[in-house]
């Protein structure tokens, strides 16, 4: 099974296209919908600084359509 690992910038992409025409981001979780999709947990940190709080319904929205991944050496080797 495909496993990807998403950063912030991808993150601020899929949101910034929800509520209108979908754009890379989404056109490009389509294209893996099969996969295991992983925000690591700086991504997921550095996400939440643009939301008044962790609780923010948009944040949500977004960050449940990951899996969270703990920062170990292994996942730093993957993204490389």
């Amino acid at each position: 099974m495909e496993a990807l690992i998403f950063d912030t910038t991808f993150l601020i992409d899929f949101q910034r296209e929800r509520g209108c025409s979908p754009g890379g981001a989404h056109t490009f979780l389509e294209d893996h919908a099969a996969a295991v999709a992983y925000l690591p947990m700086t991504a997921y940190g550095e996400f939440a600084e643009g939301f008044p709080n962790r609780t923010d319904a948009t944040f949500l929205s977004v960050v449940e359509s990951f899996e969270l991944l703990s920062v170990t050496r292994a996942v730093g080797r993957c993204l490389c």
